[in-house]
């Protein structure tokens, strides 16, 4: 990504030649809409910490997932403790909550894949 210093002269570029409608002349034109050094470092900033944040999250997915034993007898769907006939779904037997999803299945299955994404 361009460095904070970069953005800046960009920015000073935008403004003396009229906005950032006129970036096309440095090739950014359609990318950069807003244009003022101060909202471009707050971007930058909240870029940088949701990139943070998204990285120490999906590893923490990683750590549960792969930390919790897996018994030969769960079938892919169905998260662990769980044994539902169609996974992800719980059973007839099971009264109001029989043929719908299982929340805990739900949260497993996007925790394995998160987890997995890079």
């Amino acid at each position: 990504m361009t460095d904070r210093a970069e953005l800046i002269e960009l920015c000073k570029i935008a403004q003396h030649l009229g906005g950032p409608q006129n970036l096309s002349a440095v090739g950014i034109g359609r990318y950069l809409r807003l244009c003022s050094p101060e909202v471009v470092l707050a971007m930058t900033d909240d870029i940088e910490r949701l990139q943070a944040e998204n990285a120490t999250l999906r590893s923490v997915m990683e750590a549960v997932v792969s930390e919790i034993p897996f018994a030969e007898n769960i079938k892919p769907g169905n998260a662990p403790g769980h044994s539902h006939n169609k996974p992800g779904i719980w059973d007839e037997d099971n009264g109001a909550k029989a043929g719908k999803d299982c929340a805990w299945c739900k949260v497993w299955n996007f925790a394995i894949s998160i987890s997995k994404e890079s």
